[in-house]
């Protein structure tokens, strides 16, 4: 026998993100598969604003040079791949987008929930990357590179 569901039981009238079903209990908390799916997504959009900060600052670093070893100049994102051993210009820009995607997704993970505006997102990006850019530009590639 076919039940004709009520009108506010039919898709029309369902959100389509609301994964509750007829033994819902009516709350409005999310479930653990839409706080899952939120985390995901705050992740995600992390790693796109960490990797658009990445190419905005290594544009800089393709720009600007520094003291070789040898004496010669050399472009500062060439030293990023001398990191992982190669002084390449294209190994310096992979090595670098990777950890901008990386620290990104740990900024949505450990900052994403502050981050409740635009302005409070950029206000906690720009000090997570500032921080970001004192331990690795500042500490962590001089003592890694000798």
């Amino acid at each position: 026998m076919f039940v004709e569901p009520d009108s506010d039981q039919s898709m029309a009238g369902r959100n389509l993100f609301d994964t509750r079903d007829e033994f819902s209990t009516g709350s409005t908390e999310p479930t653990l598969a839409q706080g899952d799916m939120f985390m995901q997504s705050r992740i995600a959009a992390s790693i796109v604003a960490g990797l658009v900060a990445g190419l905005v600052f290594g544009i800089m670093m393709h720009m600007m040079t520094a003291p070789a070893p040898g004496g010669e100049r050399m472009p500062v994102i060439a030293m990023v791949g001398q990191i992982v051993g190669s002084p390449s210009v294209t190994v310096g820009w992979l090595y670098h987008l990777f950890n901008s995607a990386v620290i990104g997704a740990i900024f949505g993970w450990l900052l994403g929930p502050r981050a409740r505006s635009y302005g409070s997102g950029l206000g906690w990006g720009a000090t997570y990357g500032f921080g970001w850019w004192i331990l690795g530009g500042l500490v962590l590639m001089p003592v890694m590179l000798g």
